[in-house]
């Protein structure tokens, strides 16, 4: 390879995006639900992610209609998302906790839904057992 081909390559990768357009699409407001030991939960989280991939939140759960037993509680969270859409986030202090509940941790991908769609992340809830999956659509 030349190198006039190779200074045009590296120029090229210059040009890629990096965290931050997988970081700041992140940011706002995403509902769902998540299922742990109470089942199925309605959640809601509020993301804000810097440019290098930092992400500072909170995480809300509520009472679905097809679950009314479950109390309303939130709690701050902090993680990293990658470049690709790889989603850390753990819990970090209680905003309002419900008697007998925990913080949980979650993992997943950001723009995991049909065709790469920006407005879905998905995941498995982590740091707690007796808890699997979770699911929320930008608001």
């Amino acid at each position: 390879m030349s190198k006039f081909a190779a200074l045009a390559s590296a120029l090229a990768l210059l040009a890629l995006p990096v965290a931050a357009s997988a970081a700041e699409p992140l940011d706002g407001v995403w509902e769902g639900a998540y299922t742990c030991y109470q089942g199925k939960t309605g959640l809601t989280l509020t993301l804000d992610a810097t440019p290098s991939g930092q992400v500072t939140g909170t995480f809300s759960f509520w009472a679905r209609r097809d679950n009314p037993g479950v109390p309303s509680g939130s709690f701050a969270v902090r993680g990293t998302i990658t470049p690709t859409g790889y989603l850390e986030l753990h819990g970090d202090h209680w905003i309002n906790r419900p008697t007998g509940y925990e913080m949980v941790g979650l993992t997943g991908t950001a723009y995991a839904g049909q065709n790469g769609d920006k407005d879905v992340i998905t995941g498995q809830v982590t740091e707690l057992g007796g808890c699997t999956e979770w699911a929320v659509r930008r608001k």
